[in-house]
């Protein structure tokens, strides 16, 4: 996305479950994806 001119993008607060899905993703990616 992309804001011309300037300006602000807002978000909500990441609720427990976006944040521990977050997790999980990052330590997948961490090891490589392979088992």
């Amino acid at each position: 996305m992309a804001l011309a001119g300037g300006g602000t993008f807002r978000t909500l607060k990441p609720t427990a479950h976006t944040t521990t899905n977050a997790a999980v993703i990052r330590r997948f990616l961490e090891r490589g994806g392979r088992r």
